[in-house]
């Protein structure tokens, strides 16, 4: 065949599969704009490439490059769902192709295009058409090639938002949220002119926080609003970066866990390079505590993106004493520390408004006087002057005289001189006479004085009369009513909506929304609506409402008197508990016990139409107005309450997990008792309710509202013995059955070990200090941790709660001990003057001294409050291990490694008594409550009780032995050999008990036991580096093997008995003749210790883990290793050989068990259950059971096919507590205690604390869940 006929029959097969997408696709993609595909020249194309083929290889090459270009095009944009920005593209191409299209019509005279094309004069012209149409599609391509880059920017730039998000930002608190007024024009023009110049200040003496501080009302807020508006409209010199406006009436405004967070964000979108910084420090994956934020969530990824050539970029937080409690005071101090740090201008400067909380004006010393400014120390005729201008713009129908009267009595406060002007307008326009006649209703009966009149007594008086203007004038009924409903809206906890107000306000008949918000019109002076909600404007409106000695007048103390706030919060107790009523099972309709919350995509949707507001209010904050109600009405609650804990409670824990509130549920409840009086059979079900909450509310069980009731309840009724209340209703659900230990709700962990723990006075916290150098404070019933206490430079030895639980000391190895601050975690004094380890640190029962005992052989009292050493206590001739204070204050013990115990007097520091008798140190010592004895221990394995008057010994209380490293059986059953840290081997009746024999000889711990096959001979290896062979029937030392250079771990006799082998920390495996003890060979290969050893079931194998993961087998004739079999991620702990020699089982630190072809070394199966590292292991004498024993301190049993079993038996146990089915769904949660003690389908559990057994039978689980609650 000719070559041109093989090219037209490669054109002719060539699919051009590019034009014909092309061509498809064209419609669709352009549809909607005016534009089309000349598809008269995608046909001419082809019908070119048939001619061409025979003589022309540069045109069908042109055309077959074009092809493929189009085809990758249209794979790219099947992919996008971006039509715009295609159609964009696609525009261009197609004018492109028109433009060829009417090019080649005009040469194409004849209308046929095939002899335009052989036509010679056309070939070069027609060439010309072909590559502008592929230079097209080259730019078509790019095209589509930076849209993609463009999308897929978008793409990042969309999930880097939304992972900013994930911070948690409160958006209502930034300024541009604020309806507030800003400073009229020409008012405050010093304080403002001195806070811009500060803000501008490119110096690095300028200081990083400027401080605006005044009492209440004196405009803080406006001067903040105002400078934030002026940064934004002026931002040559610097800018406004972020903004925090706290507010104690709205949630999301009032937490310090809000506010960097809210700031980071801002930063982040406003800076991109900071905003990349925080997301590479994934805080959205890793929540980071509190007090962490300014730091880490902050400065530190400012530092790390943010030139130092930059412009200061100023952050605006205004009234930070609205955070709840003490965090206004928390947040400074933090940002006051963390900001010290900085040697170098970060250029992020803090302008900070608040109140004069004491605890941020002694903070607030260390800043230059110049940028903590007081606004009531500017000049009285000043701020005056400022307030007259005010009022000329806010009431232009008032005359001078009118601005002066007002200006005089607002006592340089601006929030009079606002309240003023709100009363005067009223809620709808006022004549210019009406507003004259409202002023002098105000003002008729005050002083007419030019004296400066009190701040507080001022805004008192104005707040006073508003009111009297609203109620004096109505009926008693009335008036009894409205001031029920303004008490209401004081003394609730958040601001609510009106119908919520209405439906929680005790009247004596139903109250409408209406009947609130015509109040609140009425009182629109110092309260407003806004997005339906009851707002005050000023906090020092809700200060005023909450003190009746404020009052001036006796018309409206009465009113007071009438309806007083303690009584509100009784009201408010029982109204909760009613509204509480409509909880009930399931509340949300959640569809599946198998999905997680969060996976159910409108469950805030459900939230919010089946928990209405006032139900949500109900749930949050039942116990706060309890606490605050009276204490003579108290018993009318109690029962409501136990009537409410009957059935209700359960409801109540659904519904506040499903607000994302659980974790507050116990606090909740621990509080009742302090304000309820309990009997003991109540006090028991709210133990058993708050052991509900911790179970469900502290674990990931959470996530699953459903498992409140499927995992938390059968673990209560089961292992707590509580929680049967809810039998009657709750059914169905899984059963566990058994017995095991369930004491341990909460683990909490440090980066080292644990080495001293303390519980605060009140049982809410825990204290705790580490050997990595830190002190951390938990919260108690859940577990978190709440401050990291970190200073001591080396470990912390012992720590201790003072007794009011405000302070916190600890002891250290740094030879300090320290005095933190319980509530902010914050060192508050650092006690030097031991020159060793202190050991032992004690508060005296009055919280005044300390008590400290250290390395140094000496024993100190220090003043607590000033950190000073009051008395050096010396006698004891080794180190100090425990000191304590006897109850009542007046006597020290301390206990020493010179093995004594001595009585101190502890305001003169003179010994009284020296306590001997101990043999070994004592480590330990406390007085009993009563304080006429003391207990100490000993490392002489005894305790002894002695009289604190005399010194004199009472008891000694001996049993305790070192530890028991090993046991194994004789082969008849009848002996029990053991070894232990004592260095010794005991043998044992194993029928009666008693000591047979005691094998001493070793000089370090025994590690391993075992018996011979014929029972005559016993085995032990030690950290002596030696094994010995001993006569079972005497206990006399017939054999010492020495050769090993480390302690030997492990040691077993070879099948008859002429052999043994053993594994040593010198990474070796020897094996040893066992008659004359002699080494027969010495197999080397491991590159860690040996753990493990044993011999194959026919003696021609031995196997040995190791902690280089590594399991081996060797020729026991030869020495040689056959095989290295890995996979195990940590150090393997024990092997042993199937009873028919073809498998070994390996056990690891990676907690699997693994079982090997022992004649390939190839992984078999992989066996998972246990939540420890793997200590032991065993194969049953039938080989189709693995008994494996783990740091968990239990033995499991697994089936060795690896095979699942059906349905009621299919499921398994995670790491994280999960029960997963087969299909991966969630059956149940088991706490972490439990875990090691769950006997599984193909796993059981042998241990000394016992088992636990699951039932799945007649229980409902997945989208039948619901049926398991019944309510009869």
């Amino acid at each position: 065949m000719s070559q041109k006929k093989i090219m037209a029959q490669e054109v002719a097969s060539f699919a051009w599969s590019g034009f014909k997408l092309l061509v498809t696709n064209a419609n669709e993609v352009l549809e909607g704009t005016p534009l089309k595909l000349p598809v008269q020249i995608i046909k001419n194309l082809i019908e070119i490439a048939e001619v061409v083929a025979d003589n022309n290889d540069k045109m069908k090459e042109i055309l077959q490059m074009t092809d493929q270009r189009l085809k990758r095009i249209f794979e790219d944009i099947a992919k996008w769902k971006d039509m715009d920005g295609i159609q964009s593209c696609f525009g261009h191409f197609c004018k492109a192709l028109t433009e060829a299209d009417i090019h080649l019509r005009k040469m194409d005279a004849t209308g046929l295009i095939k002899q335009t094309v052989q036509s010679s004069d056309n070939k070069e012209e027609i060439e010309k058409i072909l590559r502008s149409i592929d230079d097209a599609t080259q730019d078509f391509q790019l095209d589509i090639t930076l849209l993609n880059i463009r999308l897929t920017q978008e793409i990042k730039d969309n999930t880097e938002i939304l992972r900013l998000k994930s911070l948690n930002p409160s958006f209502e608190a930034l300024h541009t949220q604020d309806g507030r007024d800003r400073c009229v024009k020409e008012t405050r023009v010093h304080i403002i002119e001195q806070i811009l110049s500060w803000c501008k200040d490119l110096s690095p003496e300028s200081p990083s926080i400027y401080w605006l501080n005044g009492m209440a009302g004196t405009g803080k807020s406006t001067i903040a609003l105002t400078i934030c508006d002026m940064l934004t409209k002026d931002n040559k010199a610097t800018r406004l970066g972020a903004s925090f406006f706290c507010s104690h009436q709205v949630l999301n405004r009032g937490k310090q866990a809000n506010v960097i967070p809210t700031i980071a964000h801002q930063l982040a979108l406003s800076f991109p390079p900071f905003g990349r910084a925080l997301l590479d420090a994934k805080l959205d994956a890793q929540p980071i505590a509190v007090k962490e934020h300014s730091k880490r969530m902050l400065i530190e990824p400012w530092k790390a993106a943010i030139s130092e050539h930059v412009a200061p970029i100023i952050v605006v937080i205004d009234a930070l004493d609205e955070l709840e409690g003490m965090e206004g005071s928390q947040f400074f101090q933090n940002l006051m520390a963390v900001m010290a740090e900085e040697t170098n201008s970060v250029r992020l400067k803090f302008f900070i408004t608040s109140r004069q909380d004491p605890k941020i004006v002694e903070m607030a010393q260390k800043l230059p006087p110049t940028v903590r400014p007081r606004l009531q120390d500017i000049e009285n005729i000043v701020v005056e002057g400022d307030i007259t201008l005010y009022l000329r713009d806010a009431l232009p129908e008032l005359n001078e005289d009118d601005y002066s009267k007002v200006a005089r009595q607002s006592a340089g406060l601006f929030i009079f001189a606002a309240t003023m002007v709100r009363f005067i307008l009223g809620p709808f326009p006022q004549s210019s006479h009406m507003q004259k006649s409202r002023l002098e209703l105000m003002l008729g009966e005050w002083p007419n004085t030019d004296e400066k009149p009190d701040e507080g007594l001022a805004v008192d008086k104005l707040y006073e009369e508003i009111l009297l203007d609203y109620f004096k004038l109505m009926a008693p009924v009335d008036r009894k009513i409205y001031f029920k409903i303004l008490q209401t809206i004081m003394c609730t906890k958040v601001p609510l909506m009106a119908a919520d107000i209405a439906t929680l306000c005790c009247s004596p008949g139903p109250l409408k929304e209406e009947d609130i918000c015509i109040m609140v019109s009425s009182l629109h002076a110092v309260l407003y609506l806004f997005e339906d909600h009851v707002f005050t404007y000023h906090k020092s409106f809700i200060d005023f409402m909450s003190n009746v000695s404020r009052l001036q007048g006796n018309q409206m103390r009465a009113i007071f008197n009438g309806y007083p706030q303690d009584i509100c919060h009784y009201d408010l107790t029982m109204k909760t508990f009613d509204v509480m009523q409509d909880l009930h099972f399931n509340i949300c309709k959640l569809p599946s016990s198998f999905q997680n919350d969060a996976e159910i995509k409108d469950l805030s949707h459900r939230i919010k139409t089946n928990i209405p507001k006032a139900l949500q209010y109900a749930c949050q904050y039942w116990s706060a107005h309890l606490a605050s109600s009276t204490g003579e009405k108290r018993e009318d609650i109690a029962k409501k309450l136990w009537v409410w804990m009957g059935k209700k409670s359960i409801f109540w824990i659904e519904a506040m997990n499903l607000m994302r509130m659980v974790g507050k549920c116990h606090a909740m409840l621990m509080e009742v008792q302090k304000y309820v009086r309990v009997l003991p059979e109540q006090r028991k079900d709210i133990i058993a309710l708050a052991n509900m909450t911790k179970i469900f509310g502290s674990n990931s069980v959470s996530e699953s509202t459903p498992h409140l009731y499927i995992s938390a309840l059968p673990v209560l009724q089961s292992f707590l013995g509580e929680g049967s209340t809810w039998n009657t209703w709750v059914q169905n659900i899984p059963k566990l059955t058994g017995h095991a230990s369930l004491n341990q709700l909460v683990v909490i962990l440090h980066e080292d070990e644990v080495n001293s723990v303390a519980f605060s006075p009140d049982g809410t916290q825990i204290v705790s200090g580490s050997g990595d150098q830190s002190v951390r404070i938990w919260d108690a019933s859940t577990g978190k941790e709440m401050h990291k206490l970190e200073g001591h430079t080396d470990q912390v030895t012992s720590v201790a709660f003072s007794p009011d639980g405000t302070q916190i000391v600890s002891g250290s190895g740094d030879q300090s001990f320290r005095i933190w601050d319980a509530s902010t975690g914050k060192e508050m004094h650092k006690l030097e003057g031991h020159t060793d380890w202190v050991t032992s640190v004690a508060f005296s029962p009055d919280g005044t001294q300390i008590v400290s005992g250290s390395g140094d052989q000496s024993v100190r009292i220090w003043d607590a409050s000033t950190g000073k050493e009051m008395h050096k206590l010396e006698g004891h001739t080794h180190w100090v291990t425990s000191v304590a204070f006897s109850p009542d204050g007046t006597q020290i013990v301390s206990g020493s490694g010179d093995q004594s115990v001595r009585i101190w007097d502890a305001s003169t520091g003179k010994e009284m008594h020296k306590l001997e008798g101990h043999t070994d140190q004592v480590t330990s010592v406390a007085f009993s409550p009563d304080g006429t004895q003391i207990v100490s221990g000993s490392g002489d394995q005894s305790f002894r009780i002695w009289d604190a008057s005399t010194g004199k010994e009472m008891h000694k209380l001996e049993g305790h032995t070192d530890w028991v490293t090993s046991v194994a059986f004789s082969p008849d059953g009848t002996q029990i050999v053991s070894g232990s840290g004592d260095q010794s081997v005991r043998i044992w009746d194993a029928s009666t008990g008693k000591e047979m024999h005691k094998l001493e000889g070793h000089t370090h711990w025994v590690t391993s036991v075992a018996f011979s096959p014929d029972g005559t001979q016993i085995v032990s290896g030690s950290g002596d580096q030696s094994v010995r062979i001993w006569d079972a029937s005497t206990g006399k030392e017939m054999h010492k093997l020495e050769g090993h250079t480390n302690q030997v771990t492990s040691v077993a006799f070879s099948p008859d008995g002429t052999q043994i082998v053993s594994g040593s920390g010198d990474q070796s495996v020897r094996i040893w003749d066992a008659s004359t003890g002699k080494e027969m060979h010495k197999l080397e290969g491991h590159t860690n210790q040996v753990t493990s050893v044993a011999f194959s079931p026919d003696g021609t194998q031995i196997v040995s883990g190791s902690g280089d993961q590594s399991v081996r087998i060797w020729d026991a004739s030869t020495g040689k290793e056959m095989h290295k079999l890995e996979g195990h991620t940590d150090w393997v702990t024990s092997v042993a050989f199937s009873p028919d020699g073809t498998q070994v089982v390996s056990g690891s630190g990676d907690q699997s068990v693994s079982i090997w072809d022992a004649s390939t070394g190839k992984e078999m199966y992989k066996l998972e259950g246990h939540i420890d590292r793997l200590s032991s292991v065993a194969v049953s004498p039938h080989g189709t059971q693995i008994a494996s024993g783990s740091a968990s301190k239990c033995v499991q049993i697994q089936q060795t096919d690896g095979k699942s079993i059906e349905i009621q038996d299919s499921w398994y146990l995670n790491n994280d507590g999960w029960i997963m089915s087969s299909n991966q769904s969630k059956l149940m949660w088991l706490p972490p205690a439990m875990r090691p003690y769950t006997n599984q389908p193909h796993c059981r559990v042998i241990s000394s604390s016992g088992c636990i057994d699951v039932d799945f039978s007649n229980t409902f689980l997945g989208t039948e869940w619901g049926k398991c609650y019944a309510d009869f």
